[in-house]
This record gives C-alpha cells, structure tokens and sequence, in this order.
C-alpha cells in the first residue's frame, strides 16, 4: 500500500494524494467500499483518536489506483501521514509536489518556470555571439529577480495624502482604516496582488505604510522607522503627496531622486496649494477611485522592461543568470 502527495506541498485551499491499494485494503482505511473506476465516493478519513480527520472525495482512477481530495490544511497532511504510516502505508515522492508550476503563484511565474528547462537555455546562450547573448540575459535578469522573491511595492506619503484609500481599492476590501485624523495608519499592512492579466500576470506585495510627518510621540516614530526600513527593500514606490498642502522640503527631494518612485498628487478635486512639478498625474480617490486606481496600474506598467517573450524559463533563482551576464 503506497500514497503521494500530488499538489504542492504547503497550505492551500485543497491537497490532493494518490493512493495505490486494492479495493479491499482501502475499504479498511476508509469504512465503505472504493469507487468503481471513473467514479467518486464521499468519505470520511478518521483520525488518530477515531475522531473525523477530515471529509474527502475519493475517485477510482484505475484498478488499485485511487485520488483522494481533501482539504489542504497543515494539520489534515500531518494527520493523514500519521494515519498511513500507522497502518503500514509508504509514501511515495516522484517529485511531482516539487514541480515548479505547483509552486507558481502567479501566470508569469507559471509560463517562465514551465517552458523549456533553464539549462537548454544556457546551453542555447552559450552557443550565441557575446553582443546578442547579453541583450537576452540582460532582458531576462528584472524578471529573475521579480519571480525569486514577491518584490514590494509600497505606498509611501505624508500623513492623509490617500494612502491607505489608495490600498482599500487595489485590494478591493477595508483593510486599512480610513481617517482625516493624522496617525491613523501606525503599522505597515500588506496583501498579495497580482499586476497585469493571465499568463502576464506576476505577483507583488502591496504594502501600506504610516504617513511621514512630525514624530510627535514614540509611537510615531517607531512608525515611521518602519516605513524607512520598508523603502530600503522596496521593488517600486508609489508616492502620494495631498495637492493642497505643501510637504517638507526632505520628503519631496527624496521623492524627487527615489530612481525606483512614482509620484502623485492626491485629493485632485480641490484647490492646488502643492508646490511640485506640473507633470505629476493627479488622482481623485474620493470622486473616481477606480481611475485614479487606473493611472497608477498604467505608470508601473510604463517603468517595466519588455516582459519576457512566450517559451522563455527563468531560473527560480538569479545566481546562474547573474554568472551568465558576467561572462557576457
């Protein structure tokens, strides 16, 4: 008697395992008689005490050959483990919970790691004159670097600018509250995003953090030391300054200079009273939310490199890629 584990390892929604037994065998572990081939039964998977571990679908694939879905908690793949290897089952690994595209949290990320395996194309490279082998190393190193680790894109502004307005509409949900007063955000709070559509799509984390201001109190200051922290790590920036108040001079000489920040004005329904450049997009996130939500979609996209070409793999890590560019 042998089981697999068949979807990625780690908690999700759902985990499905494979099990390979005779219908008599299972029917032990499972209290009823297995499916017919090309059917399913709904079964209860005991637990260690006798209690209910959890309830699955189990499908007859083949003779002596079954798929049981269950729910992909922790808990319920230790409990079924133990449950197994108690009653003499093997674990098998073929590898197929480790493959790449199990582990994809994102379309790019699922096309990249899918196509062809990266070591053709370091053999392909290797066959390339230096001059066109650098163009594509050099095309494909912001992706690798972006696919390795969910990059943070984080939101960064005085106190009041639309912050935290701004992250309730990306998200689409009241995750950050909502205030006129000064120091309502304290704590940077993060989602998971996707940017882009389908197989373009790529993964980010949004991070909303405290408003730069006066730090009046320790509180507010350990605030914003957390927001200088997540600026040191940030993939891209998203500046909001309120158009009718006039920031400090530091704040907007950094924003000025940040090589990897976009800058905006906020609160664009009102009179100006911001001295900054005329060419900052301007966003009303109380009167159009969705297009100032727009504007900001289309001018990260504007800062991105080419996204790689359909068929091209990226290593799930840059040191093979960064060796690559050298000896370009």
């Amino acid at each position: 008697m042998k089981f697999e584990r068949l979807s990625a390892v780690g908690a999700s929604a759902l985990s499905i395992w494979r099990l390979q037994a005779s219908g008599s065998e299972l029917a032990i572990l499972i209290s009823k008689q297995p499916p017919a081939i090309g059917s399913f039964v709904v079964v209860d998977i005991p637990g260690s005490e006798g209690e209910v571990l959890d309830q699955g679908l189990l499908w007859g694939l083949a003779d002596k050959l079954f798929e049981l879905h269950l729910h992909g908690g922790v808990g319920v793949a230790a409990g079924l483990r133990t449950l197994l290897g108690g009653r003499g089952w093997v674990e098998q690994d073929s590898g197929c919970a480790r493959h790449p595209l199990l582990h994809a949290i994102s379309g790019l990320q699922a096309r990249c790691w899918s196509a062809i395996p990266f070591e053709q194309q370091l053999d392909r490279w290797s066959e390339l004159d230096v001059a066109t082998r650098k163009v594509e190393v050099g095309a494909l190193l912001p992706w690798a670097e972006v696919l390795v680790e969910t990059p943070k894109l984080v939101l960064v502004g005085p106190h009041n600018a639309g912050k935290s307005s701004l992250f309730n509409e990306w998200v689409q949900e009241e995750r950050c509250t909502v205030s006129p007063h000064p120091g309502t955000t304290r704590d940077a709070v993060e989602a998971t995003i996707l940017l882009g559509s389908g197989f373009d799509a790529f993964a980010v984390k949004l991070i909303d953090t405290a408003g730069f201001g006066s730090a009046a109190d320790l509180i507010d200051s350990a605030a914003q030391k957390i927001t200088h922290d997540y600026l040191l790590d940030a993939w891209r920036v998203v500046w909001l300054f309120d158009q009718n108040l006039q920031p400090s001079p530091e704040l907007l000489k950094r924003a000025l200079v940040a090589e990897n920040g976009l800058v905006f004005l906020t609160h664009a329904d009102g009179e100006r009273g911001c001295d900054a450049p005329d060419g900052w997009p301007r966003l009303s996130l109380l009167d159009n939310p969705a297009g100032a939500m727009r504007v900001v979609k289309e001018a990260i996209y504007g800062s991105l490199p080419a996204l790689p070409r359909l068929g091209c793999s990226l290593p799930r890590d840059c040191t093979e890629l960064l060796r690559m560019q050298e000896l370009s």
